[in-house]
């Protein structure tokens, strides 16, 4: 009885610096994947960089308010996350109505809402840009289908046959990431 009551208070002890240890473990992870979203790039890696910081935001936001708080390395972390996601995603919108690949990557269609504005938008705009790349035009072809818009439909499927060449947005992201984290040297985990 009294070892393992000693062998709880071992653990109880050492419970804090393991917290703090996994807490300098995330930081540091969390802190390659900001610098790599700092570095400079094309959209395409700030669209999905955003996304990766959204993500690692979300997960440490507690759903309860009342939660404990984090510590001050990590509040600040967070800070500088939600201010450089915000940043990217800014430089995602202003370049979205010129770039077929943003347009086809968030048409603004999902989830359907009665108010198809912004989906219609973009996929009138998708459908301008759309010429030279097949993928596009199945990606327009997706949407008119799920929309249940038959003549949509049949027009994309016309600029998909008629396209020169297919691109889909797998090779491009992967290009446009593998150039933004070459930027940023990868660094040594605690082990």
């Amino acid at each position: 009885m009294r070892w393992t009551m000693g062998l709880l208070m071992a653990l109880a002890a050492q419970a804090p610096q393991a917290k703090e240890r996994d807490e300098q473990a995330l930081l540091q992870g969390y802190a390659y994947q900001l610098a790599v979203a700092e570095a400079p790039g094309d959209v395409h890696s700030d669209q999905r960089l955003a996304k990766v910081l959204e993500l690692i935001i979300s997960a440490r936001t507690p759903a309860n308010p009342d939660a404990p708080s984090h510590s001050e390395a990590m509040t600040l972390f967070l800070a500088r996350a939600q201010a450089v996601a915000a940043q990217l995603e800014a430089q995602v919108d202003a370049a979205r109505d010129a770039d077929p690949a943003l347009l086809a990557a968030d048409l603004g269609c999902w989830p359907r809402t009665d108010d198809t504005r912004v989906c219609d938008a973009r996929r009138a705009r998708l459908e301008a840009l759309a010429g030279d790349n097949a993928y596009h035009g199945l990606v327009l072809m997706e949407t008119a289908w799920m929309l249940e818009d038959a003549a949509g439909f049949l027009r994309a499927a016309r600029l998909a046959a008629a396209a020169p060449e297919y691109d889909s947005w797998v090779a491009r992201d992967y290009r446009s990431l593998l150039a933004r984290y070459r930027q940023v040297p990868v660094p040594k985990m605690p082990g």
